[in-house]
């Protein structure tokens, strides 16, 4: 979670998570802290009230298997190369995922664009990205025997579904706007 700005995530070593935070503050300086419990790392920054600051970028190392959660309150969310499960999240910035390899991938703003896009190579099956505010673009790799249940809709533009559909198909894309 990060209350103060952007979130990056990159592919680092099996078993490791690593963790840089960026801070850009007038005043008071922010909180950073992390917490392990099992297998889950946690990693937290909090504003303080009234605190002028202007940023916090926190940059995640995170190993290639599991899953990831990542909230921003005041800043974009960015997956770079990564191959776990992702559950990305904005209150106030865009959502970007490039060169993925994620089977499982859901991002969700209320404020900014979303686009994802994988790896010629990865297959990915469940796919849920929609913004409130913003618009939402998906790529996935082009593969000819491969289709998805498709459910595209916007609130405010245009809809292009450029995937091979089929509503019996195990896998399953939905993109909101």
């Amino acid at each position: 979670d990060n209350e103060c700005g952007p979130i990056v995530l990159r592919q680092g070593p099996a078993g490791m998570v690593t963790t840089d935070a960026t801070v850009r503050s007038t005043w008071r300086t922010p909180t950073v802290t992390s917490r392990v419990d099992g297998d889950v790392v946690a990693v937290r920054v909090d504003c303080p009230a009234l605190g002028f600051v202007t940023s916090v970028k926190l940059v995640v190392l995170v190993p290639p298997d599991g899953s990831i959660e990542a909230r921003s309150s005041a800043g974009s969310v960015t997956a770079e190369g990564l191959s776990s499960a992702l559950d990305l999240r904005s209150s106030a910035g865009s959502i970007t995922g490039t060169r993925l390899t994620s089977t499982t991938v859901v991002a969700d703003t209320s404020a900014g664009a979303v686009a994802l896009s994988w790896s010629d190579d990865a297959d990915p099956t469940t796919i849920q990205a929609s913004s409130s505010a913003g618009s939402v673009r998906v790529t996935i790799p082009d593969v000819p025997a491969v289709t998805y249940d498709v459910d595209a809709d916007s609130s405010a533009g245009s809809v292009t579904v450029n995937v091979r559909t089929d509503p019996a198909s195990s896998r399953t894309l939905r993109a909101t706007s």
